[in-house]
Formats: structure tokens, sequence, C-alpha cells
């Protein structure tokens, strides 16, 4: 099979293929300090010039040419300064990438190969999503999971295997899930870094922060059956002057068969492509190699994603082996998925904590909880106490999402939002169905059918009695208006309320978002203060809510002064970033402009509000982009806060009698 040696004498680079052989100078071709930001603006024109200077001699362009496609390249280069260039990122004469048209692998000295591996049936794919809470750089672990998932479940011909998530991601979690009966694929997804000539993943400790694993201690956690190690990380397969400056290298220096790393940052929307990509054709009877080939191309196809020349060249791919392995041999059958999804649909319920379009900034509150919740036999409430729209309800879903598999995926979030309302004059009406409501779900929650229970007391002794013996997590979204009805003396709130405080006798956490501090009466309550994001992250949120081509407008100083001057307020960078997006002026402009408006807000804020000084700032953004609403926004705005639930524009447009307008105010209302 085709094999390129690349060696290094002194300042100068042999490049032999076949029994052709040339040289050139390594500087010609060598990395400098501004290579990798020249393949970010146009990788095409580097991949050019680099096949230009290396391929100077025409006998060796034409055995390139001259290969098949698809057919396998091994490209040998131990030399650190030699292998630390892309060389993924080649194109032939006729502008072609090289690793897209050919299997594109790198390799061992022939020394170092070993031989075939045996595929030991079933097949088990290790997924590892991790995104540390101490981590500034969040990924969407979450999505790659359920994209990773969709790609086993959605083939049209299924195949018999096991895709296993490790929860917790720590590195002790991987050694006990992995199977040493079958043949095992590990997919890692997060962050890498490196430190001291290190290569260093980043698993995640007891407690969801940053442990950091290096390529030695990695690989002694994985066993002979491992195939194939997916590092979709960034930086994995970057060349350093160590073995183990190189993760995806330094595995199959150890003998594991493949290693797929990156060289460069992968952006999260092509992490979940390439992910979707490999096991679809994996599945699909390719082999390893002819996978990879494919997923360059799927990475590289126009108007996917954006950048696809620079793209395509960033997966790169070892192999210890002599010879390609073949694809995989799976027998036909259902795919086993752990944990269950259709296990999750019924025991874990978060439907009512809408999860956050971007969340960032929350590293410490992130950290106070999980301690709280982890801790050995923790029980009892533990409350995230802050302003209106400061960010609460994103918080407790992620933190439920992360800790679900303590509670054995047993967890259910209520929204108290509709429990309570109080009008313009301050009286209060409670709504009597929520309470039949919240005895039903929290026994169907249990597995208790309410209709077998004479009284309701009945039913509410049987949901404590389960709760002791069935360990779970209850979030209780919005508990303010519970807490505050109950502060009115209404019975009905006051009856609620003492058995909410008996829940925490139970197995399992009650985790509690609300504006105002539960009554002693509640029991112990450890809380966690919530409060505005930090300039940085204030700023980083403020870009992501921004439309691509609004981006160049807001500069990382005025996104800096935009967040300090709204205290970091999440909902108030929102509402000011909707606003933004519909201008042409730039963002220092734009906060010269509004800064009147607001303070003039500020000391209009009604004295009526529970903490009106804290929460001026708040009010004075919404004055801002409700004032800025047209008659027709403003008619469908008022409308649908009449709705206590989520509702289908076509229900809105029904209401509204105006099947055609309703769904455009909606949306536009949705992005201001």
């Amino acid at each position: 099979m085709p094999e390129m040696h690349l060696q290094r004498t002194d300042d100068t680079l042999t490049v032999t293929f076949g029994e052709k052989s040339t040289s050139l100078p390594l500087a010609d071709v060598a990395l400098n300090a501004t290579t990798w930001e020249r393949i970010y603006e146009d990788a095409a024109a580097y991949g050019k010039d680099l096949f230009e200077k290396t391929f100077r001699d025409e006998a060796l362009r034409t055995m390139l040419a001259d290969l098949p496609a698809n057919e396998r390249l091994l490209l040998v280069a131990e030399d650190p300064l030699v292998a630390a260039i892309p060389w993924e990122y080649l194109r032939d004469q006729n502008n072609k990438l090289l690793a897209s048209r050919l299997n594109f692998v790198r390799g061992l000295p022939e020394a170092r190969r070993r031989g075939d591996f045996s595929f030991v049936d079933p097949l088990e794919i290790l997924a590892i999503p991790i995104s540390p809470v101490d981590e500034p750089r969040v990924l969407n672990a979450e999505r790659e999971w359920k994209n990773l998932v969709e790609s086993i479940t959605l083939d049209t011909s299924p195949k018999s295997l096991i895709l296993k998530r490790v929860r917790p991601p720590t590195r002790t979690q991987l050694e006990r899930s992995l199977g040493r009966r079958c043949t095992s694929i590990i997919h890692f997804m997060g962050h890498s870094t490196s430190h001291d000539e290190k290569a260093l993943l980043a698993f995640e400790d007891a407690r969801g922060r940053s442990h950091l694993v290096d390529a030695s201690d990695f690989g002694d956690s994985l066993n002979a059956q491992v195939f194939l190690v997916v590092l979709n990380s960034c930086l994995s397969a970057i060349v350093a002057t160590t073995e183990f400056g190189n993760i995806a290298h330094s595995l199959v220096h150890r003998g594991f068969p493949y290693a797929l790393g990156m060289q460069f940052i992968l952006p999260d929307q092509a992490a979940l492509v390439l992910s979707q990509a490999l096991y679809e054709f994996l599945l699909q009877g390719n082999s390893v190699e002819d996978a990879v080939t494919h997923t360059r191309r799927s990475l590289e196809e126009p108007g996917k994603l954006p950048n696809p020349s620079w793209l395509a060249g960033i997966p790169v791919l070892y192999t210890s082996l002599r010879t390609p392995a073949p694809p995989l041999e799976l027998t036909a059958g259902q795919p086993t998925i752990q944990p269950d999804p259709e296990r999750l649909q019924k025991t874990c319920d978060l439907t009512a904590l809408p999860p956050a379009e971007h969340f960032v900034g929350r590293a410490r509150e992130l950290s106070e909880v999980l301690d709280a919740l982890l801790a050995p036999g923790a029980r009892g409430f533990v409350l995230l106490h802050g302003l209106g729209g400061i960010g609460k309800t994103a918080l407790a879903r992620a933190v439920a999402e992360r800790v679900g598999w303590h509670y054995h995926d047993r967890v259910l979030a209520i929204s108290f939002e509709t429990f309570a309302s109080v009008d313009t004059e301050n009286n209060l009406t409670v709504h009597d169905p929520f309470v039949d409501r919240f005895f039903n779900r929290l026994a169907r929650f249990y597995e208790l059918d309410p209709a077998q229970y004479l009284s309701p007391i009945d039913l509410q002794q049987a949901i404590l009695q389960r709760r002791t013996h069935l360990r779970s997590l209850l979030v209780l979204d919005n508990i303010e208006t519970l807490v505050d009805a109950q502060r009115r003396d209404h019975p009905t709130a006051k009856s609620l309320a003492s058995f909410i405080s008996r829940l925490k006798e139970g197995d399992g956490a009650i985790l509690l978002t609300s504006r105002i501090v539960p009554p002693a009466d509640w029991g112990d309550c450890e809380g966690v203060s919530l409060s505005g994001l930090s300039d940085e992250a204030g700023a980083d949120l403020f870009l992501a809510l921004l439309p691509a081509d609004r981006e160049h407008l807001a500069p990382p100083p005025a996104r800096l002064a935009l967040s300090h001057r709204v205290q970091g307020h999440p909902l108030s960078i929102r509402l000011l970033a909707g606003s933004f997006a519909e201008l042409t002026l730039d963002l220092p402009t734009f906060l010269k402009q509004i800064e009147t408006e607001l303070e003039e807000a500020e000391q209009a804020t009604p004295s009526s509000l529970e903490d009106p000084d804290r929460q001026k700032t708040l009010y004075a953004c919404m004055d801002y982009s409700i004032k800025r609403l047209t008659p027709a926004q403003r008619k469908v705005l008022d409308a649908v806060m009449l709705f206590q639930a989520p509702f289908p524009p076509e229900f809105a447009a029904h209401v509204l009698q105006d099947q055609e307008q309703t769904p455009v105010h909606l949306q536009n209302l949705a992005r201001l």
C-alpha cells in the first residue's frame, strides 16, 4: 500500500514515495507564527502552496494523481518539526484536498506497527461528553450526546451495539464503564490542552470541576479491546516535542489501532457534524479509514458549515496497524442505549425548565449547588435565590441535567409560576386547580395512581411514604408565588407549604428557585445567591445573542461597558441585544443614545416592586424595549400575557383572529 515517508536531516526535508525521493529546505514548509492564521483565512490557498513546495518533482505529482480514489495513503513522519505540519490540508494540482480523495492516515515506522485487531462482538461505544463547570468555554455536551444517539438509532439498517454514556464523566467512571468482553470505541467530547510538553484531556471531578488527565494516564485507563479513540476535542492532535505531547499519537504508540484527534480548535457545530457523519458511515459498513474520509467530505460540503475548507483538514487519523482494519461486522438488531431514552421519558421530566440557548458565566453557582446536592447523604432544600430574570431557571435546568445520574435519573421539575397571581391593586388569587394538578403529577411521578386514594390526605401520605423509598430529585421553580401566598395567610397556600416542607424527609433533595426566601417553618434551606453575570460573561452573552451581521459592530470594550451598565443582568442584556440587533448603528453609539432614557426610566421605577433599588435597571431596560414596540406588536404582547403556560402560535392567532400576521408578530417579539 502507498506510503509517504517524511524525514528531516538538519535543515533538509526528504520526501520518499515508493522508489521516488525529493528534498527541499524544511524552512519552505515549516510552521511559523502566522501559519494557523493563514490556514484559517484561506485553507485552500495554503494547501495548494504546501503541495507545490513539497512535490516539486513532476514524477511524484503524477504518482499521487494516479492513486485511485479512496486508496490508503500512509504518512510516516516521526520528527516533531515535520509531523507538526498540517499535511491534511495538502491540495493537488487540481485543487483537490488529498485527504478527501484518499484515505489519508498517519502511521508509525514499520518496526512499531502491529498486526490485525481481533474484533469481539458486540460493539460498545463509550461516549464521554464533558463540559466542566469551571471551564469558560461552555460546550454543548447535551446536544452532542443527543446527536450521537440519533446517529445510532436513526440508521435505516439498525445494528446490535451498545451506546453507553459515562456518567459522571470522570476517569474512574470511564474505567468502571469499559467492557472487557466486547470491542470498544471511546468517544471523548470535551476540552483538551497542553502543559509542560504534555497533552491533557479535561475530565471532570466528582463535583463537575476540571480534572486534567495526561495522555499517559488516559491510555492506562483503557484496555486491549479498545479499537478506536475519537478525541472530539480541540488541539488533541497537535504535535509536540515529546511522545505525550499529542494525545492521538501517543495512543497509537501504545498499540491502540486507531485514534482520531483534532489539530485545531473545532467549533461546536462542526463537532456535531463530525460525530454524526463518522458513525453513520461506520454503521453503513465502511472501515474506519473510509469513514473518516467520508466525514471530511461532509465537513467540506458547501453551504453546511462556515469555512469548510479549513474544517475538512482539522481531523487527523492515526493508526498502529500495518494494514487497514476491515469494516466492523455488526449483526442486525436494535441498539442498546444507556441511559435508556425511553426510561428517561418516564422518569426524568424537565419540561418545566426551558433550557437556555446560551448558558454562560455560572461556574461558581454551579459548583456550590453541585457541592450541596452531591454531598454524602444530601437531603432537604437547596435554594437558588435572586431577582427575576437573573437566570435561576436556566441554572436549575443545567444542575438537573448534570446530577440526574446521582438520582438514578428520577427527576421532576414543576413550575409554580401559575399557582397564584396578584392584580394591580395587590389582590391575591390562588388558582386551586393548580394544587390538584400538582399532587396528581407527583403521584404519577412516584408511580402511584391518584384514583386509588379516597381523599387528598391519603394521596399526600402515600406520596410522602413513596418518596422515602424512591430516591429522586424534585425541582420546584418560581416557588415565590407559594411563599408570598403563605405570607398572606391564604389557607390553600399554608396547607401546600406544609406538605412541601415534609418532602425533605424523603430520599433525595429538593431544588427550589425563588425571588423570596422561604420562611423558617420550612426547615433548613441551603441557599445559593445569584447576582448578575460578570462583565466578561455578560459581554459574551450579548455577542452570542446578536445576528452574525451585527457582531462586528459590537467591539469587546463596548460589550463590557454594556454588561457593566446593566449589572450583568441576563434579561436586561437580552432585551438590549434584541433592540440593538434591529438597528444599523454601532454599539458605542447605541450605548450613548440609550443612556438618558435608561436613567429617566430608573428614576420612574415603581415603588411597588419587591426591591426597587436592585430592580430599577431591569425595569428601565424593559421600559426601553416595550416603548419601541409597534402598536400591532404591543397588541399581541398584551393578548398573550393572558396565557399562563406555553402555547402554539396557531392558538394565539385564533384568539386574535389574525392567522396571517400574529405568527410574524410573535416571532418578532421573541427576537426582541
